[in-house]
């Protein structure tokens, strides 16, 4: 009997917090599992093929201008001959394509509109300056 008054004296609790962890951490599970399942529902669409085909969207072709003047493009170091026989190339391959120039601030104003006047020469038509937002 005695074992009887132990359990009827505590009323069991209900811990809600662990639960509310619990429910979160389900809905972000669910959340994030359905991200990566909607590209499998869509259709499969096979694309007619072409013999000229145009890209969807012109990535511009990315040169830096350091400070100390050296020119880099794809990732590697060029010479500014270099750098225009290289715009000749890509504006042989799509005379559109789009260039972007990002120049160290303090380098003088001059060196990059000779650099852009070059490219133009070159044949390059869509020159920009990358800037950064104040």
């Amino acid at each position: 009997m005695k074992r009887m008054s132990r359990m009827e004296g505590e009323k069991p609790t209900l811990m809600v917090i662990p639960m509310i962890d619990i429910i979160f951490f389900l809905l972000v599970f669910f959340m994030i599992s359905t991200i990566y399942t909607i590209p499998q529902q869509s259709l499969s669409i096979m694309l007619p093929k072409t013999k000229t085909q145009q890209s969807a969207e012109l990535r511009p072709v990315l040169i830096d201008f350091e400070k100390s003047g050296q020119l880099m493009i794809d990732d590697g170091y060029v010479t500014k001959e270099q750098l225009i026989s290289s715009v000749k190339a890509k504006i042989g391959e799509n005379k559109n394509q789009n260039f972007l120039i990002r120049a160290d601030k303090d380098l003088s104003y001059g060196k990059v509109v000779e650099l852009m006047d070059d490219m133009k020469v070159a044949g390059a038509v869509s020159i920009s300056i990358a800037t950064v937002n104040k």
